[in-house]
């Protein structure tokens, strides 16, 4: 009879040590979270830095991606994430969040320097090289190797010959593209993602919520987003008959300017 008390109690103290170390784990990703959202990072000439997005200004739902420049899940991620912008163009905003660091880390700093210029999401369309999948949602795209990370100077090369191409500002561009607060920002970025402790890569955070696109088709996702956004539209009070007009249209319209960039 002590022996099973015993191994009860032994069996509590482990569940209790389970549940305090989420609450803990959840609480630091939570300050994490706050406090970077409060002090957002800025560029050199002292304006703000914040995560790239796409789509509605005031959205019903808001799409988190986590990902890298270098990995093939985060390009399928994303493509889903564009589509769902495409498809609800009024209710859906994308929030982009790059977690690339050591070797990629050249590629997600000239990102977010193009993204001090406007040009973040043709950057990423050039560097990831899309192929065009529409009839297979759930197809891996494949990574161009439009650059060579294994040679930084090759690599800074192909950068700054996209740099002229698109009329950026040069030296604006390496300024931001080489200043220590872009560093630190993308540092502060992967941290926001190893807090999460989702394995963000081939995940989406829709409203909070998260999907590993991975494992739902593309319709399916679409039709618990446009769930998502009649849920948020009831509760604001809105009416929703045009979300369940938007639920009822198929997939297969699915081209746009911005999605054109990656297709």
């Amino acid at each position: 009879m002590a022996d099973a008390q015993h191994h009860h109690s032994g069996n509590d103290y482990q569940r209790l040590a389970y549940a305090v170390g989420i609450v803990i784990t959840l609480v630091l990703f939570s300050f994490v979270w706050h406090y970077t959202e409060k002090h957002p990072s800025t560029t050199t000439k002292g304006q703000r830095l914040t995560a790239p997005t796409l789509g509605a200004e005031n959205p019903t739902v808001e799409v988190v991606v986590f990902g890298s420049l270098t990995n093939t899940e985060s390009a399928y991620t994303m493509s889903v994430a564009l589509r769902l912008v495409h498809d609800f163009p009024r209710d859906v905003r994308v929030r982009y969040h790059l977690s690339d660091y050591n070797d990629s880390m050249l590629l997600a700093q000239a990102a977010l320097a193009a993204h001090r210029q406007g040009k973040f999401w043709d950057f990423m369309a050039w560097a990831f090289g899309f192929n065009r999948a529409l009839e297979n949602p759930r197809a891996r795209f494949k990574l161009k190797q439009r650059i060579n990370l294994d040679s930084p100077a090759e690599a800074k090369k192909r950068i700054e010959e996209w740099v002229e191409a698109n009329r950026l500002d040069a030296k604006r561009f390496e300024a931001d593209m080489e200043s220590s607060t872009i560093k630190s920002y993308l540092l502060q970025e992967a941290s926001r993602a190893g807090f999460s402790g989702r394995s963000a890569l081939g995940s989406l955070l829709i409203n909070g919520s998260l999907r590993n696109v991975k494992e739902t088709n593309y319709l399916g996702l679409k039709r618990r987003v446009a769930r998502e956004i009649a849920r948020v539209r009831r509760k604001r009070g809105l009416v929703g008959s045009t979300v369940k007009a938007r639920m009822l249209r198929t997939a297969e319209n699915t081209r746009g300017k911005a999605w054109q960039l990656f297709f």
